[in-house]
């Protein structure tokens, strides 16, 4: 900006030491033009110039009010844009906005959108239909470092029944991890839906030719061999998934508002509080139990195809304070005193038998008969 050069070649020059006739020599200007410059504010610059150069967009005040009365939701770029078409304009934007600002203030010309979006109540989908799934990040506060940090939430659920489920991270996701999310949370549901709708994002996607999504590797890999049908909502649209919206909102503001030791133990309490609270609270729209609607509609859910984990004889599971496991939605006592920090069991899976065994020698510790219900505890004659 020519003034605003002016200004600091004086201002450079005089604290170089040279007198204000050197300076007017030296930029061949007139002396009073460089005493009236070193007597200036840089703030006091500004407001100058941008009383100019309102100055210079009141000539086409008329020209703008008949955009605005013809166009009502046009922008002040809108505005901008066709004056320097017509005329020679060289304004700032963010003065255009102030001087479009002020024209809709004195004419009385409110801005209108140019689109109003329509909204109508969507008819619930039918039992085992679909399943919406969303990422986030929350702060928590780190007990042990003593300062806040993120974590990383996968967060599902069904649309029909709205019963939920998650997993937290300690770092954002990548696809293989949200692939290992989903057989999870499928295997602990007993099934899966039809449907998935998901935001695009790079763990699912990496490019869309016109309608056709491609997939990336891993992901498509899944979705092949699981079966289900995969639809992306538009991006910042939460009317299209605002299920599982409310979902992650809902684990932020109540379950998250406690301190984070590591994330074994988050993911634990987590699993236990979906069980204890989170699925069995009234919903607010259905009036339902989410949990007891689930019940019926497991029973609509598609099988879970077989996977190198779904497969294996034996899995681990870490023992929580209260000596219980949590195996498929439901939790297995252990005798007391077998819990310890750390310690973990392998479970032994003989038709309907759950053998609970040490970790270290094998023997059985506990035996229960594995439950097809959800949210259920399951005692035995366990000491």
């Amino acid at each position: 900006m020519k003034s605003w050069h002016m200004y600091m070649q004086i201002h450079a020059l005089k604290n170089q030491g040279f007198s204000k006739r050197q300076v007017a020599k030296k930029l061949e200007l007139n002396l009073r033009t460089v005493s009236k410059y070193l007597s200036m504010t840089p703030e006091e610059l500004a407001q100058i110039l941008n009383r100019e150069r309102r100055r210079r967009l009141s000539l086409y005040e008329g020209v703008v009010v008949d955009c605005l009365k013809k166009h009502p939701d046009m922008t002040a770029a809108q505005v901008l844009d066709e004056l320097k078409k017509h005329y020679q304009v060289c304004v700032s934007p963010r003065t255009t906005r102030r001087f479009v600002a002020g024209i809709r203030k004195q004419y009385s010309l409110p801005k209108v959108k140019g689109y109003e979006r329509h909204y109508a109540t969507v008819e619930e989908p039918p039992m085992g239909q679909q399943m919406q799934v969303d990422m986030g990040m929350v702060y928590v506060f780190d007990c042990n470092q003593r300062h806040y940090r993120k974590i990383y939430c996968v967060a599902c659920i069904l649309s029909h029944s709205c019963y939920q489920w998650g997993q937290w991270y300690t770092k954002p996701l990548t696809t293989e991890q949200l692939v290992t999310a989903l057989q999870e949370c499928f295997e602990y549901m007993g099934g899966m839906p039809k449907e998935l709708v998901f935001r695009q994002n790079n763990l699912l996607d990496v490019n869309e030719n016109y309608d056709d999504i491609i997939f990336t590797r891993g992901f498509e890999q899944f979705r092949l061999a699981s079966g289900f049908k995969v639809h992306f909502c538009q991006s910042n649209d939460p009317e299209s998934k605002g299920q599982v919206e409310g979902v992650f909102k809902y684990f932020k503001n109540n379950f998250t508002r406690r301190q984070f030791v590591n994330i074994d133990i988050w993911n634990e309490s987590f699993a236990d509080w979906l069980i204890e609270t989170g699925n069995v609270r009234v919903h607010r729209i259905t009036k339902r139990v989410p949990a007891e609607v689930f019940e019926q509609e497991r029973l609509f859910l598609k099988p879970v195809p077989a996977s190198r984990k779904s497969i294996e004889d034996i899995v681990t599971r870490k023992i929580h304070k209260n000596n219980t496991i949590l195996y498929k939605g439901n939790r297995y006592t252990l005798p007391r005193g077998t819990y310890q920090p750390g310690r973990k069991v392998n479970l032994n899976i003989e038709w309907e038998v759950l053998k609970i065994r040490n970790d270290f020698d094998g023997d059985v510790i506990a035996k229960h008969k594995i439950l097809k219900n959800k949210g259920d505890l399951v005692k035995n004659n366990n000491p």
